[in-house]
C-alpha cells in the first residue's frame, strides 16, 4: 500500500507543475559544443557562447525572444565561432 501511495503523490507533483502554467525562457545550451543546435525561446534569457574551439554550432532565436543584457555584465549575447550560425527569427 505504501507503494502505491509514494506513486500517487509522485503523479500529483509532476501534474501540479504541468499545470501551473509558468513559462521558462531559456535557451537551450549557453555554452554548446561541436555540432548542438541551440534553441532560444521567451524572455530574460542568457547569453549563449559556443566553446572554444567548437564548430558547427547553430544559434536559434525565436521571435518571442526578449532579452535585456547588460553590456557590463554579458557583452556578446550570442558567439558562435567557425562553420557555425545564428538565425535571429524576431519581429
Amino acid at each position: 500500500m505504501k507503494k502505491v501511495l509514494d506513486i500517487d503523490i509522485c503523479s500529483a507533483v509532476i501534474v501540479s507543475e504541468a499545470l501551473s502554467g509558468t513559462a521558462d525562457a531559456a535557451c537551450s545550451s549557453t555554452a554548446p559544443t561541436t555540432g548542438t543546435n541551440v534553441v532560444c525561446t521567451g524572455a530574460g534569457i542568457l547569453p549563449v557562447a559556443a566553446v572554444a574551439g567548437s564548430s558547427a554550432v547553430s544559434i536559434g532565436i525565436d521571435s518571442t525572444v526578449a532579452a535585456a543584457l547588460s553590456r557590463s555584465s554579458a557583452p556578446v549575447a550570442f558567439s558562435v565561432v567557425r562553420a557555425s550560425t545564428i538565425a535571429n527569427s524576431g519581429g
